[in-house]
Parts: C-alpha cells; structure tokens; sequence
C-alpha cells in the first residue's frame, strides 16, 4: 500500500474476499486458515491480525498450529473478541447465541494462549461488539492480564437477575403501547426475542438495512423483517425498540423523518448500559 506495508488477507466468504481484492486492493485467499494454507504462505509475516474470529473456532490447536506456521518467530498475534466481562457489566444476557462457540474472560485468553505457545503482552479493552478484548501476543513469556470485571459465578447470575426484570418491563411496553416495533435484525437482537418469547401479536416487525433479511422471518419468533423505509407508513407501530443498541444515536438520527418513538434497552432496563 501506501505505506510501504504488504498485506495478505485470509477469508472464507466469497462476497467478502472479493471486496478485500477489488475494493480494498488487498491479496485475499479466499479459504479457511489452516495449516496447509499457512504453509503456502511461509513463515514470513511480522504481524498477524484476527479480529472477531476465535470466538467461532472449534478446533483451537489447528488454529494456533496455523497462525504458528506463518508468524515470524519473533512476530506479533493481535487478537479481539467479545469480553465476557462487558457482557456481564452490561447485562448483556442476549449476547450468547450458536454463532459463538466460546466466551472469554482475560484471564481465560491468557491460559488459551498460553497452551499454545503465545503470551499476552498487551491487554485492552474497547467498544466493538458491546465491548471487547483486544489483545497482543508473542511467543516470548509475560505475566497474564487480569480482569477488570468479575466474570465469575456470581456475575453470571446477575445475568439472569436482570433478564427476570427485563422481561418484565418488555411486557409492560407492550401492555402500553398495544404493538410495537423493533429495530435490529442481527443475532443479539433475534437472540433477545426468542428469550422474551416475543410474538408477532407484540413485535408487528423488525426493520433492518441489510437486504438479504427482507421478506425473512425471525428464526422462532415468526416476526417478519422490513426496510426501514416502511417505518413511516400509515399504520406502523409508533414505538420502535432499538435492539441493535451500539448503533442507537445513528438510528435515531437516520430516521428521525420518520416520526416515531424510538426506545432503547437502557430504557426498558436501566441497569443494561449501552452495547450490543
């Protein structure tokens, strides 16, 4: 590029890899990371960046084995994922759905790695996905981050302690508004509906950009997904639940036109911060 950095991307969606190559001008494979891919690429990268990846991995020793072959012996792993830490301070009880095999704590990213053959160095802690882990490793040893939030037993019953009030303060929405709306027809959101037991009686749909959803039902729920453009139609629910919540200042800001009440999950629930 630019700057005189040569990148090389790894990514196993078709749609993405092509962006990666003809958008962003980036040398994608379009594959899974493994050790035979890592070996046609050579040990030869200073830095190796995987971002929101190894909390859908199954298999932890062919990943490792992998990012091993193709990282210089004197390289840096960059890691990030979701901090269960922020999913328990947040209250985020909606954030644990089939997509994400594993939830880390510090303490637990620093055994993972420490198994196979890496040391965190450097810890921090940042807002993508409701609030995230940012790591970086390196082979040579360095003592292991700590947690700043309890992410033991006791704050995973708090998890459930705050779903028992959320539920209901969501029936008492409903009650009041008669039939309501939602925004957000991403995992976290679908996960939250299924657990409140949402039906298309209370939640008349949710509005998404994404295309791909339009015309879909959500998995369980039954709830149809519209473009936002129906927001404004004469009657559409009024109240609209902000479910995809890290976006909830733009969603209100996009479609502030179209003349409803928007209502975030800190409103229902006091105690869940903004995230998600």
């Amino acid at each position: 590029n630019a700057a005189g950095v040569a990148f090389t991307g790894v990514e196993p969606s078709r749609i993405l890899s092509g962006i990666s190559r003809e958008r962003n001008g980036v040398a994608t494979h379009h594959a899974f990371m493994d050790a035979a891919l890592a070996r046609r690429l050579g040990c030869r990268f200073d830095l190796v960046v995987v971002r929101h990846v190894l909390e859908h991995i199954h298999d932890f020793p062919a990943f490792f084995e992998a990012i091993g072959l193709c990282l210089k012996p004197a390289g840096t792993l960059v890691v990030e994922v979701p901090y269960l830490g922020e999913i328990i301070r947040q209250r985020q009880f909606y954030a644990f759905f089939f997509e994400h095999l594993s939830y880390f704590s510090a303490q637990s990213l620093g055994r993972l790695f420490a198994n196979h053959g890496f040391h965190i160095r450097q810890a921090e802690f940042v807002h993508p996905e409701g609030g995230s882990i940012l790591v970086q490793a390196a082979r040579s040893p360095a003592a292991a981050p700590a947690d700043p939030v309890d992410c033991g037993p006791a704050g995973l019953v708090s998890l459930r302690e705050a779903f028992a009030a959320f539920r209901g303060r969501f029936a008492e929405l409903v009650r009041q508004e008669g039939r309501i709306a939602a925004y957000g027809a991403g995992q976290r959101g679908v996960t939250l509906l299924n657990l409140l037991g949402a039906t298309p009686a209370q939640v008349a749909a949710i509005y998404d950009e994404n295309t791909v959803y339009h015309g879909l039902c959500t998995p369980r729920s039954g709830i149809p997904v519209r473009p936002p453009a129906e927001m404004g139609r004469p009657g559409a629910p009024e109240t609209v639940l902000i479910l995809a919540s890290s976006y909830d200042r733009q969603i209100r800001a996009k479609y502030r036109e179209a003349g409803r009440r928007f209502v975030s999950l800190s409103e229902v629930l006091p105690e869940t911060r903004r995230g998600g």
